[in-house]
């Protein structure tokens, strides 16, 4: 099953500053990431869809996200070897609005934050004709490919 929604340039860069801007870490793993200085984060994602209705637009879909700090990139600057302390993903809904500009920017992002968020609970976020990628799809077929793609 391929459930896949191309979005404008614009918009999938206010979805990519989202996710590596607004995520906080210290939500996936409490206390483990305090006084962590994050310098550069990463994401790759899939979107299933997006609605758009006036200034406000919601985007579905499936991410990976790597923050890397200081040590993060010492080690790969000297041992070429990538490595990375904080990594997530997930499903999630980017909520974007248009400012008085016209410019497509993040306002904020939804991500299943950990196991005790249920099928349903992700379900109740997701516009019904995405459910089917939610129930049956396999949301590891991409884990593969956004790392490349973070990598890269």
């Amino acid at each position: 099953m391929n459930l896949s929604v191309e979005l404008p340039k614009e918009m999938d860069s206010a979805v990519k500053e989202g996710l590596e801007t607004m995520i906080n870490p210290n939500k996936y793993f409490p206390g483990k990431y305090k006084n962590v200085d994050f310098i550069f984060s990463v994401s790759a994602y899939h979107t299933f869809d997006y609605t758009v209705n006036g200034a406000s637009i919601k985007v579905y879909g499936l991410f990976d996200l790597m923050k890397l700090d200081e040590e993060c990139i010492n080690d790969y600057r000297e041992n070429d070897n990538f490595t990375c302390r904080f990594g997530s993903g997930g499903y999630f809904v980017a909520y974007l609005k248009k400012d008085e500009q016209g410019k497509i920017v993040p306002e904020r992002i939804w991500t299943q934050y950990s196991i005790n968020d249920s099928t349903l609970d992700i379900l109740k976020k997701f516009p019904i004709k995405t459910w089917l990628f939610i129930l049956i799809g396999n949301s590891h077929k991409y884990d593969e490919i956004h790392v490349k793609e973070m990598e890269w």
